[in-house]
């Protein structure tokens, strides 16, 4: 790349050394600044208000530091210059080793404690001016702070301004594991609020309406999640269970169908097709597809069931006992269940020959 794009190689060098000397706190998936205002302590220790804190103070502080070292009025003894050469050698070594891979802010905090030691010396030396009455030096230097201030605190296109939609799917994700449906609701329309293209936001959305029982919302969201790039397989298969619950079942076959032709064989999919053909009158396909389903999961006790009823209603008494036999070993819910399905088991076995 260096080779064949020199000049983009450049361009592209020099907006890494920029995003590593900008104070924002750059992450790659979750925004700091975000979640930080949500902890008692944190949010006073990283913010932007004007300022990107704590880094956008620090480098400038530090940056001055490292001038007011050069000036030839403050060299120490040569011993001590060397020992802060070798903190530059590190600064300097340290931010080539990130800006040719990747910037973020986790990579950079190792700078951070000799750009404090920087820092600090740029503080006292800009006090002691102000203590022995230099105004002029004073001045100097608080001017050369305030212009690398404003410089490392500029937003960078693309980088500096987080938009909240991530982290607000994310605290809907949240809410959701810990069972707190309205809160997760709340997160998740404020995510398509602030990022109108989250399509996995849509359709969470469409699965609690769903929950709900608010199904024209569940169906208008799931189209949005699809229309945004949210896993369509799941889309459509969740598509297929809405259509399916509210009797459109040639919808809920299409969606079904468009689901398992993207990921295969899926046993969900596969059962809601059986169960969809059903209810369409097909008993010879219904189980072909709950075949289906328990070769990909062969513990699917309700697949079972499904074709033990159906090969019973055929007459086809050996495979109703086969299925209700698997029904009984891999069933986990009601006992009672069990003792129902028990019973047709023995009235088929006393009328086999």
């Amino acid at each position: 790349f260096a080779a064949n794009q020199p000049f983009s190689f450049v361009k592209l060098i020099l907006k890494k050394i920029a995003l590593f000397w900008n104070g924002n706190e750059l992450s790659n998936n979750k925004d700091f600044y975000f979640f930080a205002r949500s902890a008692s302590l944190l949010k006073f220790l990283i913010w932007r208000w004007g300022i990107y804190f704590p880094f956008g103070l620090i480098i400038p502080l530090s940056l001055v530091g490292i001038i007011l070292f050069h000036s030839k009025k403050l060299y120490g003894p040569a011993r001590e210059r060397e020992d802060i050469y070798l903190l530059e050698i590190f600064l300097f070594a340290y931010m080539l080793s990130v800006i040719l891979f990747f910037v973020t802010a986790r990579y950079r905090v190792p700078v951070l404690p000799v750009l404090i030691i920087f820092g600090s010396y740029a503080l006292d030396r800009i006090y002691s001016f102000l203590k022995q009455k230099q105004i002029f030096e004073f001045g100097k230097y608080l001017l050369v702070f305030i212009v690398i201030l404003i410089l490392v605190n500029i937003e960078i296109p693309g980088y500096s301004t987080a938009n909240p939609g991530q982290a607000y799917y994310t605290l809907g994700v949240v809410y959701s594991k810990k069972g707190d449906m309205v809160k997760a609701e709340e997160e998740y329309n404020k995510a398509v609020f602030y990022n109108p293209s989250l399509g996995n936001a849509y359709a969470n959305l469409a699965s609690i309406y769903g929950d709900q029982g608010k199904h024209d919302m569940a169906l208008e969201y799931y189209q949005k999640a699809l229309q945004n790039g949210a896993d369509s397989a799941s889309v459509y298969y969740n598509l297929g269970v809405e259509y399916y619950n509210q009797g459109e079942l040639d919808q809920a076959l299409q969606n079904s169908k468009a689901s398992l032709s993207l990921v295969g064989n899926d046993p969900k999919a596969h059962y809601l097709l059986g169960e969809i053909s059903l209810q369409k009158g097909m008993p010879e396909e219904a189980i072909k597809e709950y075949r289906e389903t328990v070769k990909y999961e062969p513990q699917n006790a309700l697949a079972f069931y499904r074709l033990g009823t159906i090969y019973m209603q055929m007459g086809q008494r050996s495979e109703a006992i086969d299925s209700y036999e698997n029904f009984i070993q891999f069933w986990k819910g009601d006992p009672a269940q069990i003792q129902n399905v028990q019973k047709l088991l023995d009235e088929l076995k006393e009328k086999s020959p």
